[in-house]
């Protein structure tokens, strides 16, 4: 902001003409009163009478200066609260704040949204609760635009708001976006590039332990049949059978964690119904003589990660707790909605839920560790702790470990609310998210008639395919010849005529790795394996159609394991 405005100027030279004006009258003065005042007092008076002058003037025009420079201030801020409040073509919320964090606009979106007034005079904070005195110091003192972003409940669910500071004159213009969907598309992706390395390394491993445990099962069985040499012998073959069992149990877990389709950190409803099947596989993997106790809130709310991510944990980090005290002990698992009453519970209105698994040696003591005596453990986390952490964080929850009297140890999880879910578009006919990123990069080659091209183009661009037209059967064998590799092929059976098996023959020959759809408006939707093509019966169905294209994909991926299979070596 300029000090010195044009208006400043102005009043300069109105002071310099005033000053031209005071000072003849002051000479004029002083010329009458020489008549009355001694030679020797003629200085005296007349450096008086100067000073009186000058300093009434200076007064005058440090008034004036001030008042201008606050006047055009306060107007400078009426102009630009009344261009925010116009500003009712923008659909995210626009406020105004002033240097000590009060709104003096607002748009429409934001009268809407955060309940605001245009002069409503009220702390930032207040309308936005979440707000950090770090983020809040930030934006009122922030000399160029700053982002912040936080966390908002809402509805139950947890929303992410990115606030833009624009620092202008005296006040500060700060839009607000919710970016909670671009952020669970972030998550989303982070989910899905870390599980599907993870799966596929898992899934190896799970094979070989599968079938190590069942072998050892079979043996079992077998030595159980014998006649036993002792009760010794007996209890040994027992054991073995068991933990047999429980291994394969706790692989056949993991081969469901590791499969490709449920990547991700997709919301559960039945947050209860996990949690107690997570205690149903303590029970199994720990020794009797473990006193394991449940202490589960009926009706827990829905929480931001996947129900069978949530049995994994709790189930690692219960082992991992009765690993570390080193004695048969009691294991306690509490789930609940925060609350300021418990401590160990009073985790804030961010959380939609609390998870602690305590174990204590002291089988006998029926007070749950926790509260002020519990202290955090000393020294580096274990491999299971820090997966486990990684997880929980990613989803937006927390895990804090703890060291509690007796010994115990303590885990507090605090689960996140879910995120909403996102599609590749809106309304009706939406593409699925985890569909547009299967497909997203493909080779496409569209062989339709002109007046279904451009919208069936348009659907398959939007999510991220590479189409290439063609409308009539010359002009697409052209374009298979001339582009190569392709990923899937969409043919019309109008220009196919009667041929259509042998046409998708032809097809795949010259495209072995290329899924092929026809486009068939007389037929329902099948697959044929005879000619190794899918087809489906409306084009316009945009769901329909990308399951179509995976479907058609995988079949290619067959045919050409099938092929390698029987090929010669």
């Amino acid at each position: 902001m300029r000090f010195f405005k044009t208006e400043v100027w102005s009043y300069a030279v109105l002071l310099i003409i005033l000053f031209a004006i005071a000072s003849l009258a002051v000479m004029a003065v002083m010329n009458h009163i020489e008549e009355y005042v001694p030679a020797e007092q003629i200085l005296t008076v007349s450096t008086l009478i100067w000073s009186l002058t000058l300093g009434f003037m200076l007064i005058a025009g440090a008034f004036g200066l001030w008042a201008i420079k606050f006047s055009g201030e306060i107007e400078s801020r009426r102009r630009l609260s009344r261009f925010i409040s116009a500003m009712d073509y923008l659909a995210d919320p626009v406020i105004a704040v002033d240097r000590r964090g009060r709104i003096t606009g607002a748009n429409p979106a934001a009268a809407r949204t955060l309940a605001v007034r245009a002069h409503d005079e009220r702390l930032l904070t207040e309308v936005l609760p979440t707000l950090t005195d770090d983020n809040f110091s930030a934006i009122l003192k922030a000399a160029e635009p700053v982002e912040v972003e936080l966390s908002a409940p809402s509805g139950g669910l947890e929303r992410i708001l990115r606030l833009r500071a624009q620092p202008a004159d005296d006040l500060v213009i700060v839009q607000i976006s919710d970016v909670t969907k671009m952020n669970a598309r972030r998550i989303q992706s982070m989910y899905m590039a870390r599980l599907q390395l993870i799966g596929q390394l898992a899934r190896g491993v799970t094979y070989d332990l599968t079938n190590l445990l069942g072998a050892i099962s079979g043996h079992a069985s077998l030595l159980a049949r014998i006649p036993p040499g002792s009760i010794e012998s007996r209890q040994s073959v027992d054991a073995i059978l068991r933990s047999s069992e429980q291994g394969i149990s706790i692989a056949q877990r993991l081969l469901e964690l590791a499969q490709p389709g449920v990547a991700g950190p997709t919301a559960t409803r039945s947050t209860g119904e996990h949690i107690r099947n997570a205690v149903a596989a303590i029970r199994e993997s720990l020794p009797e003589q473990w006193k394991i106790e449940e202490d589960v809130e009926e009706s827990l709310p829905p929480v931001g990660i996947g129900g069978i991510q949530v049995e994994q944990m709790i189930l690692n980090l219960a082992l991992h707790a009765a690993e570390r005290i080193g004695t048969i002990g009691r294991l306690r698992i509490s789930a609940g909605r925060p609350s300021a009453s418990r401590a160990m519970f009073n985790v804030g209105d961010k959380y939609a839920c609390v998870v602690l698994v305590s174990a204590s040696p002291s089988p006998d003591d029926s007070d749950m560790p926790g509260g002020q005596d519990s202290a955090p453990i000393d020294g580096e986390p274990g491999i299971i702790e820090s997966v486990v952490r990684s997880m929980i964080e990613e989803s937006g929850g927390n895990l804090f470990s703890m060291r509690g009297p007796y010994g115990s140890v303590i885990h507090r999880l605090t689960l996140s609310r879910p995120i909403p879910e996102t599609s590749l578009h809106t309304g009706d006919g939406a593409i699925p998210e985890a569909v547009a990123q299967i497909v997203a990069g493909w080779r496409l080659l569209l062989a339709v008639p002109a007046r279904k091209c451009d919208r069936m183009a348009s659907t398959m661009t939007d999510a991220k395919i590479q189409v290439f037209r063609a409308h009539d059967m010359v002009s697409a064998l052209a374009e298979i010849e001339k582009q190569g590799v392709l990923d899937a092929i969409v043919m019309d059976k109008t220009l196919m005529g009667t041929e259509v098996s042998g046409i998708v023959r032809a097809v795949t020959r010259l495209q072995p790795e290329a899924g092929v759809v026809v486009i068939d408006e007389d037929a329902q939707s099948r697959i044929d394996q005879s000619c190794n093509a899918v087809f489906v019966p409306d084009p316009t169905d945009g769901p329909r159609l990308f399951s179509a294209l995976i479907e058609a994909r995988n079949l290619a991926m067959r045919r050409r394991q099938q092929q390698g299979r029987h090929s010669p070596a």
